[in-house]
């Protein structure tokens, strides 16, 4: 996780900033700022008058153009690429990223001397025995959880023979465990100090076995800090009663600090806690887990993991009922098993490969409750204005080859378009009502509607204000009208937010120079035929951005217990998921990729805490039921043909398509 990300992005241009207070402003707020500034008073999500007030010295930058900060994080995950082996080297956002080394810690693991372990050398390359660095592997690199040093497990010897029991089993597991992570450690110093040597950045680190786990301990100590999560883990055998220091660490969190639980998913298991003791108790207090709560308090109570995980009603089957219920698009098959998993501590999801090409683009505006949307008017100008960037961005992303040359392309083409609106926390109606009481307004759900993106908006021959215009008329302003169908001549309720986004993104797009007519019909083996909407990972969310985190380093199993002849301890497993939007606090953000939200908090521009944090799938952030692709399926579940027109059944599309490739 690198520290103060945007801030820092200033700070390696301009080195006088450095160790003075310093905070980047989007709108009228604070979006971050730097440690010192946080010394003086300063905290993210300030408005700039009281940011002022509080430090009068503060330097105060500009951070509406993300520009910087998309490029900062791509040099720094290029350069963190070069270290990986496997190529499992995977960005959350613009200043996370979790590498896989399993199987340069094996490597290493191997080539440990024995005989004087304070003196060995860690090997960054397979074919040169040269490129390395020397190191302490009886030690471990920075900070542990728990603090104090496991000295029993580092005693434990490998056992010489083939009888071993159970418990020496389970011991010689854990104390492999122990040395892994302490050669993670190691690299994950390395790593820290190169990225600070000839990069000029801090980051805090996480050590452990699993995506989950290595966020939340890199958290533990920040700034410019690592910790590893120490064995042992998982229960203790019941010979000899252990601790699970994976329980220990995360027991007491709450339930909505753990990556993968969003918002609303933890809110009903909170409420779920709270009217199971209700109905339980007589008096005038309710108990949830091992506290007292009185019922007026209850929305704002916490549940810990703790409460959560030792509650005989929170079984994998009534999660999956306590998570389904009043969710009127449905949750993923199989939420509740996965949320049980997070709640031990369980986390299968494996470290993806790197990727060049992102899976969605967005761009997004908000608007305080002074200047809301209410007019349609106002609107056409922001949809033209986000339109315009999108347009650009998708260029700069996607097309290959230098400006004005003929041979420029698609490398990858985008399917779907999606329009997502939220009320101002001043609207009385609209698809997105105001909070409830007692929720904050980070509770409002935004309402989305998705449909095909038109070949148009793949012409390189036109210039972008040009495309995003007729973008605007084709589709983004219908797509509006019916997500706000008021009467005619009136304007819509108040808008805070405005999200436009592309997904479904698909390599392998065709050439697009001149004036014709983009990568939908692709010369050359390109996409051709249907760009339809079919769903996506949670629309509008290409946000580089999400809560605080780790750069991970994940070594061995997901559950810990590592064998000796595991090459590859990532594996082909089933990933996360997760029920909901949203993350109760601004800190707290989504989980693949939404630009407006880049890398540090929320900015000004994205006030999006209604997605789900972590590295999960939102699932139902548009609150009736439509989510990406309905546009597709708008005429009775029919889907439309790009080339042509013709509106068939699903089934029929791939006759249609290859009715156009040879030539219909």
């Amino acid at each position: 996780d690198y520290d103060c990300f945007y801030a820092s992005v200033f700070e390696a241009e301009n080195a006088a900033l450095k160790g003075r207070p310093l905070a980047v402003q989007q709108k009228q707020i604070v979006v971050t700022c730097n440690y010192e500034a946080r010394r003086r008073g300063l905290r993210k999500l300030q408005l700039i008058r009281d940011a002022k007030a509080a430090c009068p010295d503060v330097t105060i930058v500009n951070g509406e153009d993300l520009t910087r900060f998309r490029d900062a994080s791509k040099r720094l995950y290029a350069f963190l690429r070069r270290f990986s082996w496997n190529g499992k080297v995977e960005r959350l956002g613009f200043d996370e990223v979790w590498m896989d080394c399993t199987d340069i810690v094996k490597f290493n693991l191997d080539a440990v001397n024995p005989n004087d372990p304070a003196h060995s050398f860690f090997c960054l390359s397979r074919d040169d025995p040269t490129l390395g660095f020397v190191y302490d592997a009886s030690r471990l690199a920075g900070h542990a959880y728990p603090p104090e040093d496991n000295a029993d497990a580092e005693a434990i010897p490998a056992a010489q023979d083939n009888s071993r029991s159970p418990r020496t089993d389970r011991a010689h597991r854990q104390h492999s465990l122990r040395l892994r992570l302490l050669l993670g450690s190691h690299l994950a110093w390395h790593l820290r100090t190169q990225l600070e040597e000839r990069m000029g950045y801090t980051t805090s680190v996480g050590v452990s076995t699993s995506k989950l786990l290595s966020k939340l301990v890199g958290a533990t100590h920040k700034p410019a800090a690592q910790t590893t999560l120490l064995p042992p883990y998982g229960p203790s055998d019941g010979s000899a009663p252990r601790p699970d220091n994976v329980a220990a660490f995360l027991d007491p969190l709450e339930i909505g600090k753990i990556p993968g639980i969003g918002f609303k998913s933890a809110a009903k298991i909170r409420a779920h806690l709270l009217r199971r003791a209700s109905s339980l108790a007589s008096t005038t207090t309710v108990t949830a887990g091992t506290d007292t709560v009185h019922p007026d308090d209850a929305p704002n109570t916490t549940v810990t993991v703790l409460q959560a995980r030792t509650s005989p009603h929170l079984s994998p089957s009534a999660l999956e009922t306590i998570l389904s219920s009043g969710t009127a698009s449905g949750t993923p098959r199989g939420i509740g098993p996965r949320i049980f998993r997070l709640l031990h501590g369980v986390d299968d999801d494996p470290v993806a490969p790197a990727r060049d090409l992102p899976r969605q683009i967005s761009v997004e505006d908000s608007f305080g409750a002074g200047g809301a949307l209410d007019s349609l008017q106002g609107v056409q100008l922001v949809l033209g204005r986000l339109a315009t960037s999108l347009v650009r961005r998708m260029r700069s992303e996607l097309v290959d080859g230098e400006q004005g040359e003929r041979g420029r392309r698609w490398v990858a083409v985008p399917r779907t378009v999606r329009l997502a609106t939220r009320a101002s926390s001043s609207a009385a109606a609209g698809p997105s009502a105001a909070a409830p009481p007692g929720q904050p307004y980070a509770a409002l759900p935004r309402a989305s509607r998705s449909a095909p993106l038109p070949r148009l908006a793949l012409e390189l021959g036109s210039a972008a204000d040009a495309v995003a215009e007729r973008l605007v008329r084709a589709v983004l302003l219908p797509l509006f009208r019916r997500l706000h169908p008021g009467a005619p001549g009136k304007g819509p309720a108040g808008i805070g937010v405005v999200n436009v986004a592309v997904a479904n993104i698909v390599e392998g797009g065709g050439a697009g120079g001149g004036g014709g007519g983009g990568g939908g019909e692709g010369r050359g083996g390109g996409i051709r035929g249907f760009l339809v909407g079919t769903g996506g990972s949670g629309g509008g969310k290409e946000s580089e951005r999400s809560g605080p985190g780790t750069l991970g380093l994940e070594v061995g199993h997901g559950t810990g217990d590592v064998d000796d002849d595991d090459d590859d301890a990532a594996g082909k497993r089933e990933p996360a998921a997760s029920a909901d939007d949203g993350p109760a606090d601004a800190d707290a953000w989504t989980a693949e990729e939404s630009d407006a939200a880049a890398g540090e908090p929320p900015p000004a521009a994205d006030l999006r805490a209604d997605a789900d944090m972590g590295w999960a799938v939102d699932e139902d952030e548009d609150e009736d039921g439509d989510r990406d692709g309905e546009a597709a399926r708008a005429d009775g579940g029919a889907e439309r043909c790009a080339a042509c027109g013709a509106v068939m059944p699903g089934f029929a599309r791939a006759a249609h398509a290859r009715f156009h490739q040879m030539g219909g």
